[in-house]
């Protein structure tokens, strides 16, 4: 990062930057080697910010939990008339479950609909994962029929963090059967089942489950 500091000392000097790009790379830079403080120092001196430097920082603060500077900033571009797309809304959605307020997450979702804007299925997996680990089944059942609602076609990601989420919920029975209404089972979704069986203590279930893994693994070898 040292060289390409100088590198665009140099360049400011000459006034060569004309764009953000330039700007842009070098809070990205700034951000993967965790120098959080230098990208939003950087950020503060551009001239003319866009959507792709804003994203970056917001979703590095996120990632350090400071999730009320990412909404400073994500308030700042509103203020400028600047359009917040799918990525800037999923990043301030996941940057909530991270801290754990998933009511701030799913007013985030509503208002990002209520803009016109179609959440993707990773905006629905991070919401579903956030319910999960709170063991929020019923919530998190809710909102897996609305994602299908929506035509939108659930992952292998989703199914595993559905069948932890039941499991974790204590609906061991409804994760079984979830399980078993998968058509493409992954290898994932059975180590997920089984471990539901095991942390339920129904190891003869986890053990039947794994048994027919392993017939799968040899027929398919």
């Amino acid at each position: 990062m040292d060289r390409a500091e100088v590198v665009l000392g140099d360049m400011e000097k000459q006034e060569l930057i004309s764009d953000a790009r330039c700007y842009s790379e070098m809070i990205r830079g700034y951000c993967k080697v965790g120098d959080l403080s230098k990208a939003l120092a950087l950020h503060n001196d551009m001239e003319s910010k866009d959507e792709v430097s804003y994203n970056i920082v917001v979703n590095a603060l996120c990632k350090q939990e400071k999730v009320d500077q990412a909404v400073a900033l994500l308030d700042e571009m509103k203020g400028k008339q600047m359009d917040m797309d799918i990525m800037h809304y999923t990043t301030l959605i996941n940057g909530y479950c991270q801290v754990g307020k998933l009511v701030d997450a799913f007013r985030v979702f509503e208002e990002m609909e209520g803009k016109g804007l179609k959440p993707d299925v990773v905006t629905y997996n991070i919401l579903l994962a956030a319910f999960s680990r709170r063991g929020l089944a019923n919530e998190a059942l809710k909102l897996y029929d609305y994602m299908k609602s929506q035509d939108l076609k659930p992952t292998a990601i989703t199914h595993n963090v559905m069948i932890e989420g039941l499991c974790i919920g204590g609906k061991v029975t409804e994760a079984e059967e979830f399980f078993c209404n998968i058509e493409d089972k992954s290898l994932n979704n059975y180590g997920a089942m089984i471990t539901g069986y095991c942390e339920a203590k129904h190891t003869e279930k986890a053990s039947e489950l794994f048994f027919e893994l392993s017939k799968k693994g040899s027929s398919n070898g």
